[in-house]
């Protein structure tokens, strides 16, 4: 049996081979508006599609990205969870080598299709940073009581990044804040690129 992941516009995946023509936007924002990180035990609800806006800010706001391909690259860092789901980092240490390579390619093949492996790739380490400093925001803030993680002393939180425990946004509202960003930044993508084809 093939492993074939159904996508909200009804067209079928295959993780093996995939053809991702059918996957767009829209099915990306939809799924990551409606997936929980850290399995559902966080204080409230917080989706993909709401810490994947947060980096996205993190690398503006906080490490001052000025590049539109580098943000892009940044808010689809965990685009690929559209058809993987997103897998804890304490199980994917107990699943190893072998979850670690299917991954990467399959993040690789949908930052690809979206064009931004290029971007994605030349600024990993800039864009980890960005997570890491919205996972510590994110243990800090809306995970219950306990140890301190690594990353809080690593890459504490900016003073600014917060969030609500009684959020007023719905899975809806952050498909669509999450559509609306990636617009936005590929036109400023597609205008910077024709400037610098009008220059050479």
């Amino acid at each position: 049996m093939r492993p074939l992941t159904t996508l909200s516009s009804g067209h079928d995946i295959d993780l093996y081979w995939p053809d991702l023509s059918p996957l767009g936007i829209e099915q990306v924002a939809h799924s990551l508006a409606h997936i929980n990180r850290f399995s559902g035990h966080a204080l409230r609800a917080i989706s993909v599609a709401e810490h994947s806006l947060m980096v996205c800010e993190i690398l503006d706001r906080h490490l001052q990205v000025r590049s539109p391909s580098v943000l892009l690259a940044g808010l689809m860092h965990d685009a690929h969870e559209c058809l993987t789901g997103d897998v804890t980092s304490p199980m994917k240490a107990l699943l190893g080598e072998e979850w670690k390579a299917a991954e990467l390619r399959i993040q690789r093949q949908v930052l690809k299709h979206f064009e931004c492996w290029t971007a994605f790739s030349s600024n990993h380490l800039l864009i980890t940073e960005a997570d890491r400093h919205a996972l510590s925001a994110e243990r800090e803030q809306l995970m219950p009581l306990g140890q301190t993680w690594p990353v809080q002393i690593t890459h504490p939180a900016p003073t600014w990044c917060v969030y609500p425990l009684t959020p007023s946004l719905t899975a809806d509202d952050w498909r669509e804040a999450f559509t609306a960003r990636f617009t936005e930044l590929q036109t400023a993508r597609e205008a910077q690129n024709d400037l610098i084809n009008h220059k050479d």
